[in-house]
């Protein structure tokens, strides 16, 4: 359950706290995804005994498959196209959407 400090907030400010951590939220998943660019780019997933990013990220840090996908989707579609990367900043795509474009 979550803290009595969250009941006890005003409509306004629960309003405003939760925009805030929404946009913290699409930081740290960009964070997140710019982490896994340079670990690809250094191979470090081999260095730690993964033959793959996805089985780093599945195997390694336990995520489900289809969040592995979608980070590693996302990724080199940030990579292929820069402006995907405002788009995800933004909140005007999600990593679910960005799988959706092909990068061919």
């Amino acid at each position: 359950m979550y803290s009595n400090e969250i009941k006890n907030l005003t409509d306004s400010q629960l309003l405003k706290r939760t925009e805030e951590l929404a946009r913290e939220e699409r930081r740290i998943q960009l964070d997140f995804i710019h982490h896994l660019c340079e670990i690809k780019r250094r191979q470090l997933h081999l260095s730690q005994g993964f033959e793959s990013l996805f089985t780093y990220l599945t195997q390694g840090l336990g995520y489900d498959e289809g969040v592995a996908y979608r980070r590693i989707r996302a990724m080199e579609l940030i990579q292929e196209m820069p402006e995907a990367e405002k788009a995800l900043e933004q909140g005007r795509m999600t990593l679910t959407t960005l799988r959706s474009f092909s990068l061919f």
